[in-house]
């Protein structure tokens, strides 16, 4: 009750009574009561939670804190409780927080953003909520998701970047169009205006290809004047072949050596090398003459496009080498008086001929081609050509193979053919090369019946032949012979073999000799001879002891395989190109023609529309794949640039539907490269990307923020009032939402229905509780369903105004999380058995020490170890690469942060020598 009483007085002043209201305030004190219980289960939530939380009056004075809010700010709640926001914190106005807070004042609507906090230098998410009684503040310090953000943006670009210079530079063969391209990027890429790209000649002086913003000068002193390497300032780069930074003009002036660019006001020069095993091929320069300068990132990058262009041009090269020996060889091909004619290996039937052919042979060109020498009567039957073609079965070679074949008119004679396995034409072929001997035979057979020794084919051998003595001195050789050495017989005749044999071929020879005494015969081996003007010739030689006169001589057969070897190498080198391309082609290239209604495209570009290979593909190819939504905007996006007037480019997303209806985007981008005279698009090129994965996870992405919102509107996380014995006591409704359940269904259930008891954690956590009063952790929760979810949450111990023991309970449904981690244990272990599994030879190295931490078992076959004798050792200590190999290894690996396509030579445990490309 509450009793108010007041006394009565009488005209003297004399207490004369009391006049008193007695009222029932049961109903309030048990409302206080209430009021009280309700605010502590507030603040202990709050207190609880992971986000940082504060209250501001109508004037912005704090009401409130919580003590993530005291570890943001670096400030007790009590110092900050009653004082204003604007005192305490003048430099937040005019920030976007501030013009917030005002915001939500007037509007008294919630607003929710992130920013960046200047004064602080950090990134917070705001969730703000007003009332008529001031503002409730969510925070969240979200700096470290923010810069991680930004640094994917700067990857992704870089990588779009690198991705269009290849795609770019891939359109023409034109050294100079790539190389200005290049220049131009570069220059977008660190931000400056000037630039030079200058190509090393042979004699080591400098071509200058590409310039931007460069004076008349310095372009007339390079284009002028042989300036070599360390004669100017790029030369000072070239010669050492490391990029030199210099970032002032006191240090370009230090360096620069040629007068005219000391006269250009020029402060800051970065020069990058263009290197090629080890060898500058190149020099591209950046520079400005204003006071801005790129960052270390940007330089850094630029040096990754640096090593992409010096692939680009040694490949340039090697190209134009191949078109001039392919242009050697179709002239050798028509010029040869013998018959030569490439076929299919498959079908035999004959796909080109030389004159030689036509004339030895005696049909036309257009009479052969298509079909085989069977059919053309010069093999007599199948049998024949296929006993030609079985000795192709085991090899790729087969030399001077006699036969009888037959003319046009019939005539019967005798060839001598070798054939050689090819690709012409995306082929497996063979290119045989027939002589037309019968002359030659008819000679021999008169020479065989009065000489023993046919001199005849020994000097008509298309192989060279010696006789020598058993101390190597040279008895007979045939023209040949001495031909590959480049001297006469006479020449020759005065030599001992060891004169035309290089030093580093003893112990080899050694061990020839030592067969050639225990089984008669020696080779076939591969070796060199000197030639008469010092260079060496490689040759495959064998040969036999025979007796003359009751002496023994070494009889030898001696073949140059210089063509081979180059072949050889040709062949190499258009592999590895073509193993760059693959790599390096991972979008799908296209060119369409409008005239013909058709368009060329790589390999991969149909697997993109989930189709396979098309005979053919049109327009309608494109719109029947097209997702029927997004068929009319394509199409009118493709029209538009295509149409007078039109952009040159395009770029846009769009979805298509595979056969078997999953839907998926894609990325296209393409560019207009020839109108015709009305100013309509005829030649539209381009790639396309498959970006559904990207796609997948920006709606991935909403659906996260519209939850997160959600999930924050409504109380953010599931909280309970519970009891230490389980019962529930109350449930908010983020609560309901996550078990499926009312508010009464969970108190009725309590604890047990809510959380699947068999988790042994849950004792685990209770009896923490109970020691440490406040705890975090996670257990499997139960939704009325009976299915079970993994969850996070916080629990705390507190006594209420009734000096009751209470806990509270904050959870957090954590299933995505757990999705997640999952994914990243399987993508481990694809990791850990890609590595495994490789064929190519891959390796851990520690970088201060050089050792080995893991190696794969393709490496160690490589290099015919075991794995406990490359663990925790070096190259150097396994005898692998010698000391100063190693050391320039490690030394280039750290100034360029890589190494791509860098060819080195190895030795196995054994001593093998392994040429590897690193």
């Amino acid at each position: 009750l509450s009793i108010n009483a007041t006394p009565l007085l009488n005209n003297k002043s004399e207490f004369d009574g009391m006049v008193a209201t007695i009222t029932d305030i049961t109903e309030k004190k048990l409302s206080d009561k209430i009021f009280q219980q309700k605010h502590e289960e507030l603040i202990n939530a709050l207190e609880s939670m992971s986000d940082g939380f504060v209250a501001f009056d109508n004037q912005l004075n704090y009401t409130y804190a919580n003590k993530h809010a005291e570890e943001m700010f670096g400030r007790k709640p009590e110092d900050l409780i009653g004082k204003n926001y604007w005192i305490e914190y003048p430099e937040a106005k005019g920030t976007p927080f501030a013009d917030a807070y005002l915001k939500a004042l007037e509007n008294q609507q919630p607003i929710i953003f992130e920013d960046y906090y200047t004064p602080w230098q950090r990134w917070f998410e705001n969730r703000i909520y007003p009332s008529e009684k001031g503002l409730s503040i969510f925070f969240q310090d979200i700096t470290t998701r923010k810069l991680a953000e930004e640094e994917d943006k700067k990857k992704q670009r870089e990588l779009e970047i690198l991705n269009s210079i290849i795609l770019k530079t891939s359109e023409s063969i034109d050294l100079n169009s790539r190389l200005q391209y290049i220049m131009d990027e570069a220059l977008n890429i660190v931000g400056l205006e000037g630039g030079t790209i200058c190509l090393i000649n042979p004699d080591e002086t400098f071509d200058l290809a590409v310039h931007r913003e460069t004076s008349k000068e310095t372009i007339d002193d390079l284009s002028q004047h042989k300036i070599k390497i360390g004669e100017c300032l790029c030369g000072n780069c070239a010669k050492d072949c490391k990029p030199l930074i210099l970032n002032t003009r006191e240090d370009v002036m230090h360096f620069a050596t040629r007068e005219i660019l000391r006269g250009e006001d020029i402060r800051f020069h970065a020069a990058f090398p263009f290197v090629i095993e080890n060898k500058c091929i190149g020099v591209l320069c950046v520079f400005t003459r204003t006071d801005n300068k790129p960052n270390a990132r940007d330089l850094k990058f630029l040096g990754t496009i640096i090593t992409q262009t010096a692939i680009l041009i040694h490949n340039t090269s090697l190209y134009n080498k191949i078109i001039e020996s392919e242009e050697k060889f179709r002239k050798a091909f028509q010029a040869s008086p013998d018959s030569i004619t490439i076929s299919s290996l498959s079908n035999g039937k004959i796909l080109e001929v030389n004159e030689g052919y036509l004339k030895i042979f005696g049909f036309t060109r257009e009479e052969s081609i298509g079909k085989t020498s069977v059919e053309l009567g010069i093999i007599h039957s199948e049998k024949v050509r296929e006993n030609i073609f079985s000795l192709m079965k085991t090899g790729t070679v087969a030399r001077n193979i006699e036969f009888e074949f037959q003319t046009k008119t019939k005539e019967i004679r005798t060839g001598e053919i070798s054939l050689e396995k090819i690709q012409f034409q995306n082929e497996e072929c063979l290119i045989a090369t027939m002589r037309d001997i019968t002359d030659r035979k008819h000679i021999e057979d008169t020479l065989r019946i009065s000489e023993r020794y046919n001199r005849t084919l020994f000097n008509q051998s298309v192989i060279g032949l010696a006789l020598t003595k058993m101390d190597g001195k040279l008895v007979d050789v045939n023209p040949v012979f001495a031909k590959i050495i480049g001297r006469t017989t006479e020449e020759t005749l005065n030599l001992s073999y060891w004169d035309i044999t290089p030093e580093k071929y003893s112990d080899q020879e050694q061990k020839q000799l030592e067969a050639l005494n225990s089984t008669g015969r020696y080779g076939p081996f591969e070796k060199e001879y000197i030639h008469k003007d010092g260079h060496l010739v490689p040759v495959l030689l064998q040969g036999l002891i025979i007796e003359q006169n009751n002496e023994k001589f070494i009889w030898s057969s001696v073949e140059d395989i210089t063509e081979r070897k180059l072949a050889e190498k040709a062949l190499g080198e258009s592999e590895e190109r073509l193993r760059l391309s693959t790599e390096l082609a991972n979008v799908a290239v296209w060119e369409y023609d409008f005239k013909t209604n058709n368009m060329s495209r790589s390999k991969n570009h149909d697997k993109l529309y989930g189709l396979d290979w098309q005979k053919n593909w049109d327009i309608n190819n494109f719109l029947n794949a097209t997702h029927p939504n997004d068929r009319e905007f394509s199409n009118n996006e493709i029209q538009k640039s295509v149409t007078p007037g039109g952009n040159d480019s395009y770029q846009f997303d769009f979805r298509v539907i595979y056969p078997d209806k999953s839907i998926h985007w894609l990325n296209v981008v393409g560019q207009v490269v020839e109108r015709n005279s009305k100013g309509e698009g005829i030649i539209v090129r381009g790639c396309l990307t498959d970006i559904t994965e990207r796609k997948q996870t920006e709606e991935e992405l909403k659906a996260s923020e519209i939850k997160y919102r959600t999930f924050f509107e409504n109380s953010m996380d599931a909280i309970l009032l519970t009891e230490p014995s389980g019962n529930i006591n109350s449930a908010n409704p983020a609560a309901c939402e996550m078990f499926d359940r009312t508010e009464e269904e969970i108190i009725k259930v309590g604890r047990s229905g809510i959380v699947d008891v068999n988790d042994p954690r849950l004792p685990i956590l209770l009896a923490e509780r109970t020691e440490k009063r406040k705890i975090r952790g996670e257990l499997n929760m139960l939704r009325k369903n009976g299915s079970k979810f993994p969850a996070e949450l916080s629990t705390a111990l507190f006594v209420d105004s009734e000096g009751k023991v209470r806990t509270s309970m904050i959870i957090r449904d954590i299933t995505a999380r757990k999705e997640t981690e999952e994914k990243l244990r399987v993508s481990e272990d694809k990791f850990h058995s890609a590595f495994h599994t490789s064929p190519v030879g891959i390796t851990v190295n520690r970088i201060s020490d050089g050792k080995f931490i893991e190696v794969n078992n393709s490496f160690l076959k490589m290099f015919e170890f075991n794995r406990d004798e490359v663990i925790d050792h070096t190259s150097l200590e396994l005898n692998m690469l010698n000391e100063d190999e190693r050391k320039k290894l490690i030394k280039w690996q750290i100034e360029t942060g890589g190494l791509q396509n860098f060819e080195l030579t190895f030795q196995t445990k054994f001593g093998k020598p392994i040429h590897t490309i690193f």
